[in-house]
């Protein structure tokens, strides 16, 4: 295989029969499954082939980062080393920067239609060019593109061919970073001061700020219409959402301060305002009789018709706030960020340490808020906080029927003339009064 992989990048040929691709069409979620943009269309391609593929990008990496010119700093999709979470902390440094001098910030995310799907082939070699990759992988990109066809069956079951035309394969390995290279001429385009563009791959957000609303839509604007040019000639169809966040008074009427909105396909001359958020008692989650919720790894049968504290289901299900878990994970993160940039070598052995260590910091910061006897849901949670870390490793087993009838004092529990329901008064869990049948303290 070594000598065959060399005489084609040699040759500059790509062999056709690895040019050859099943499709297969996954569905995807939230989408009516009538429409053909409700599937992804993946290639199944040989692994041979896909070997070659990986030769070439390789190669093709390797030039970018060390001859270059390379992909900007802002795309942060399929490259070593960056992640989601990278981009993530990108755009709030900008937005932190921008409002900590009492400006205004605006966010307009791009969607391209079947970006993957219709990339000018033309455009790609000449991003090559423009990368100065060298001219024997140039010679295995082209080739890698002549003659391409795709199979799949048909309505009436019957297999189908058809040759391609555009686009890179979903499910290569190159395809990916031929889309990086082309879409780098976005990230390239020339902004005005305070305007920024930040990448994963297709997903593209543009960032404007300015010293008011008037100032940041105009940016926004601009911004947003250069970008759209070049979708015009390679992806057709682009749609918009813009969302804004003020640091200080606006001259312009806009969303106010910490407050955000949703825009699709227009940009008016003022933001509308937003509706007011929630502030103050947590939400409380009405369940029917006999539903069945989901949360992480259990699933948590509850039989009540009352309301139901998050506090409480939380705790009986084993899953703590979204803002413990952010923070876990993002310590994880950091940290693990941190050794590779040592030179540590970080292996599953050392990452299940660093999640072991935050995942004990995380169970101690939620203890901690547990303790608070203005939360609602408090004789569930005093049944259970001593005991948390036992808890929670036994929380993949789920919770059955009479335990969550026991913990919640529902069903036969809280009969008025049975066994007293546990936390008392009207409202089942989170309810105040008498003490329940689990005491809050062992042996209490």
């Amino acid at each position: 295989m070594r000598d065959l992989y060399t005489s084609c990048l040699r040759e500059g040929k790509f062999p056709p029969v690895w040019k050859e691709a099943n499709i297969v069409l996954l569905p995807k979620e939230g989408k009516p499954r009538d429409q053909s943009s409700a599937y992804r269309p993946i290639c199944l391609l040989d692994e041979a082939g896909k070997i070659l593929e990986r030769i070439i990008c390789d190669r093709i990496v390797w030039h970018l980062a060390r001859e270059g010119p390379n992909l900007d700093e802002d795309q942060y999709g399929f490259r070593v080393g960056r992640s989601t979470i990278d981009a993530v902390k990108r755009v709030r440094s900008i937005a932190e920067s921008v409002m900590e001098e009492g400006g205004v910030f605006l966010a307009v995310s791009l969607n391209i239609f079947n970006a993957f799907n219709t990339l000018p082939w033309r455009r790609v070699g000449a991003a090559l060019e423009y990368h100065q990759v060298p001219p024997y992988l140039i010679a295995m990109v082209r080739d890698y593109f002549r003659d391409r066809k795709v199979t799949y069956y048909d309505r009436d079951a019957e297999r189908t061919e058809r040759r391609m035309s555009c686009g890179v394969p979903q499910g290569s390995v190159l395809g990916p970073l031929l889309w990086n290279i082309t879409y780098d001429v976005v990230l390239r385009t020339a902004l005005s001061s305070g305007c920024h563009v930040v990448c994963y791959a297709d997903d593209t957000l543009i960032l404007a700020g300015g010293r008011n609303w008037g100032e940041a839509i105009a940016k926004a604007n601009l911004a947003t219409g250069r970008v759209k040019t070049w979708g015009a000639t390679e992806s057709p169809n682009t749609s918009c959402r813009r969302a804004g966040r003020g640091g200080g008074t606006s001259e312009v009427p806009g969303p106010p301060p910490g407050q955000s909105v949703d825009v699709c396909r227009a940009f008016p001359a003022n933001l509308p305002q937003g509706g007011e958020g929630g502030h103050g008692t947590e939400p409380p989650l009405t369940q029917p009789w006999g539903t069945r919720k989901k949360f992480a790894d259990c699933t948590l049968v509850l039989y009540t018709p009352c309301l139901l504290s998050w506090t409480a289901v939380g705790v009986l299900s084993g899953v703590p706030q979204a803002e413990l878990l952010a923070r876990m994970y993002s310590e994880v993160y950091t940290r693990v960020k941190e050794l590779q940039r040592a030179g540590v070598l970080v292996t599953d052995g050392i990452r299940r340490t660093v999640r072991g260590q935050a995942r004990r910091v995380l169970i101690e910061r939620w203890r901690g808020m547990l303790e608070n006897p203005s939360l609602p849901g408090q004789r569930t949670v005093e049944a259970i906080r001593l005991h948390l870390v036992h808890w929670l490793d036994r929380s993949r087993e789920g919770v059955s029927y009479r335990i969550t009838q026991v913990l919640t004092g529902h069903g036969c529990f809280a009969h008025p003339g049975g066994v007293p329901r546990m936390g008392g008064g009207e409202g089942g869990i989170g309810s105040g009064g008498r003490r329940g049948l689990v005491p809050a303290h062992p042996g209490g």
